[in-house]
């Protein structure tokens, strides 16, 4: 069991997590949440100093205006909120994810992370889409906190299958994340899974659109270099002799993947083909178990290291 994965169950290895429990098909909510250890609340208690006005520290004063979000099961403090704060239970984040099965969406994977202070879940879209021959599957990924950091938050995540790369990319046209409120009318529930699939359907269809301009971008050994260099920089007057050989191993590191991966040898040496060997490098090269929290993370927030490739080749190749 991971320090930083909490909790989880799987239908299938996922690329940042690589751990899980195997399931023989998706189940719905309420089985979700027990094989995914989710089956507890959010209670919130009132905070309480010692009052230093009481030299013999003997009383206690209580902090208005906040309180603590405390996990039912154990006691365990996930954060500190505001009295505006509006807790979103687990089961109310997994009620709302029920609906897009009526859809055609599935259950796959499910579990915390940082302790407990946030919560996730993974549902499989019915509608792949290929490019080059990959084909690459679509995924919703649903979030929410309960330290304090923010509402539920959505994100398109395709993967291609092949290697079970992520593909997430920032795009002008389309957006890949979202975040919602929890609703509790059941009619505006139903509308606001079907704009939820409506915003994940128009991501995926000018992602794939993307994809294909990529493959038609030619890239000379030359100018991987040069991407290359100018995401992971080296400066030889400063940065110490370290970071020098890291960033070199890197560079190497990718470049290996770009020419050599046996999934991408179908591929010409495209901009698309660079995409997925730097997905490839994001996904699966993990110096420890926290980095995968990490890079799950970023599934979420947007991948920083991908999306900096995708803007040096639009500006570059």
């Amino acid at each position: 069991m991971s320090h930083n994965v909490e909790s989880m169950f799987s239908v299938r290895e996922v690329p940042w997590h690589g751990l899980g429990r195997i399931v023989s098909e998706a189940p719905n909510s309420r089985e979700a949440i027990k094989l995914a250890g989710l089956d507890w609340n959010i209670l919130q208690q009132p905070i309480y100093t010692p009052n230093p006005a009481d030299n013999q520290n003997q009383s206690i004063q209580r902090i208005s205006n906040y309180w603590a979000n405390v996990r039912s099961t154990d006691g365990t403090v996930l954060g500190i909120v505001g009295k505006k704060y509006k807790v979103v239970q687990n089961y109310e984040a997994f009620n709302f994810t029920d609906i897009l099965l009526d859809y055609g969406a599935k259950y796959e994977t499910a579990g915390s992370l940082k302790e407990g202070k946030i919560i996730w879940l993974l549902a499989k879209l019915p509608d792949a889409m290929v490019v080059c021959k990959d084909q690459i599957d679509n995924y919703l990924l649903f979030s929410n906190s309960h330290d304090g950091c923010g509402p539920i938050n959505i994100a398109v995540t395709p993967i291609r299958v092949v290697c079970n790369n992520t593909l997430n990319l920032a795009l002008k046209r389309a957006k890949r994340t979202w975040t919602i409120p929890h609703i509790g009318n059941i009619n505006e529930k139903v509308m606001r899974a079907k704009e939820v699939l409506d915003y994940g359907n128009d991501y995926t269809r000018h992602l794939q659109q993307e994809l294909i301009r990529l493959n038609q971008i030619r890239l000379t050994q030359d100018k991987v270099k040069e991407i290359l260099a100018n995401i992971f920089p080296i400066n030889k007057e400063k940065d110490g002799k370290q970071k020098q050989e890291n960033q070199n191993n890197k560079r190497q590191k990718i470049e290996q993947f770009f020419y050599d991966s046996e999934d991408l040898k179908h591929l010409n040496f495209s901009a698309y083909r660079l995409i997925n060997a730097i997905s490839d490098f994001a996904d699966h090269c993990f110096s420890d178990k926290k980095d995968r929290e990490n890079q799950m993370l970023e599934v979420v927030n947007g991948h920083e290291l991908l999306d900096s490739v995708y803007k040096n080749i639009l500006e570059i190749a």
